[in-house]
């Protein structure tokens, strides 16, 4: 029998965005797991040899997805929410993740925070270690190559506000199918 509540979410979006610090912030707020696709590349540096038309490649995110899915497996059968970061800038990646959660019978839902180049460049210009403004346009321009999930405008707004605004839409009892992104039902 599946479960028809939310189980996961995935926060998405460019560099600089404030993905990690909503998510982390959400986290807390929601009593949830927290997983950050850029601690995993950290703790696994070699995920980064292999690229793809100058990105991180589809087949390191489809290992890094089964990580963060070992890392998550406990707290979901737990049935407790877990909170997945990261730029998710490959469709065929985010796609996977989301067919394996399906099929593991786990519902979520996906937001991608938004905003203009240049907020992003400032953001991670702001950081202690910066990736720098040649790797903002690269990922903003792939992390912004297609549409998933619900859009959140992270432009004129503090954390807190972005934190609030995804609790209250989060759909709950819905699944991904009607929340992300079509499912072919098998």
């Amino acid at each position: 029998m599946e479960n028809k509540s939310i189980n996961y979410l995935i926060i998405r979006g460019a560099l600089g965005i404030g993905k990690s610090t909503v998510s982390k912030k959400l986290a807390n707020v929601l009593d949830a797991r927290h997983i950050s696709y850029d601690e995993l590349i950290d703790v696994h540096p070699y995920l980064l040899d292999h690229k793809e038309d100058g990105y991180i490649s589809q087949k390191s995110f489809f290992i890094a997805n089964n990580m963060a899915l070992d890392r998550a497996r406990k707290d979901l059968e737990k049935r407790r929410l877990v909170i997945f970061d990261g730029n998710f800038y490959w469709k065929s990646t985010l796609d996977d993740f989301v067919l394996k959660m399906h099929d593991l019978g786990y519902s979520g839902q996906i937001f991608t925070l938004t905003a203009p180049l240049d907020v992003c460049m400032g953001r991670d210009a702001a950081r202690e270690k910066p990736y720098g403004p040649e790797a903002a346009k690269a990922v903003y321009k792939k992390a912004n190559s297609f549409e998933s999930g619900v859009e959140v405008d992270t432009t004129n707004i503090n954390e807190d506000d972005v934190v609030n605004y995804i609790i209250k839409n989060l759909k709950r009892g819905q699944n991904e199918a009607s929340n992300c992104f079509a499912i072919k039902k098998r």
